[in-house]
């Protein structure tokens, strides 16, 4: 893997009273091109031209996963990259200039041992802006209403029909990601171990145990998506794995496991 960073944040969709989940989404928000930054009420939404909404609507049912394009103006990357390299000189004393040297730091941000590049960095104020971010939200709101919102469409089925209401949805903060280069990992490696690895297919909300104590519901997550603050264009790059159209075989796979 080559080095790159994001900021990830769970925006989900109103609570449901659903017994599963089909399986989960993430849409990954890059930036290209500028926009002007206003107030969060009056942000524009994200450019709809190209690609247009319906194109990436379409994606988004077929594979179960889609990049939304130019969600950030280039200024709003820039300042979110600065701040995130400034709390990891902070709490961990990393210099994102000199990682041969420095890199060993992350450690002491990790309770997932290197897992993914995932650090636990939950709300500093340059993560919480992206969160409260007006053309981030508007992106989700759109995806929402074209999946789930409906009530049936063909892999985004639930149990609350036409109710579900898709512009409304409520903000979890999650960590963040920053991943180092392969080199730089294995330089740093401690007792065998790199200082990196990947993160391994997974299930954020486990159908199993989606239902708490007494039978009320957790938090349903419709739709996940992560902020790239550095550009994810090749193969072998960024800290993201899915399986595309995975959302369309998930309840023949769970029923073939018992």
């Amino acid at each position: 893997w080559r080095g790159r960073e994001w900021w990830s944040g769970r925006v989900v969709g109103p609570p449901v009273a659903c017994s599963s989940v089909q399986v989960e989404m993430a849409s990954q928000l890059v930036s290209e091109e500028p926009q002007t930054t206003q107030p969060l009420d009056h942000r524009p939404s994200p450019h709809s031209s190209s690609p247009p909404r319906a194109a990436l609507l379409s994606t988004l049912r077929a594979r179960g996963v889609v990049v939304v394009p130019s969600v950030l103006s280039p200024t709003e990357v820039s300042e979110a990259k600065k701040g995130l390299h400034g709390t990891l000189s902070m709490r961990c004393g990393v210099d994102v200039g000199d990682l041969w040297s420095t890199a060993g730091g992350l450690r002491e941000l990790s309770s997932a041992r290197g897992a993914g590049g995932v650090l636990d960095v939950f709300t500093p104020s340059w993560k919480l802006a992206l969160m409260e971010h007006g053309g981030i939200y508007e992106v989700m709101r759109w995806l929402w209403s074209g999946t789930y919102g409906g009530g049936g469409v063909e892999g985004f089925e639930h149990g609350e029909g036409s109710t579900w209401d898709g512009e409304r949805g409520y903000a979890y903060v999650d960590r963040v990601g920053f991943r180092v280069p392969d080199a730089v990992s294995q330089a740093h490696r401690r007792g065998g171990r790199p200082l990196q690895r990947c993160l391994a297919p997974h299930l954020d909300c486990c159908p199993g145990w989606w239902l708490g104590e007494g039978g009320e519901p957790r938090k349903w997550r419709p739709l996940q998506c992560f902020v790239a603050l550095t550009d994810v264009e090749g193969p072998d790059e960024g800290g993201f794995e899915c399986v595309p159209g995975f959302h369309r075989e998930f309840e023949s796979w769970a029923a073939s496991r018992g």
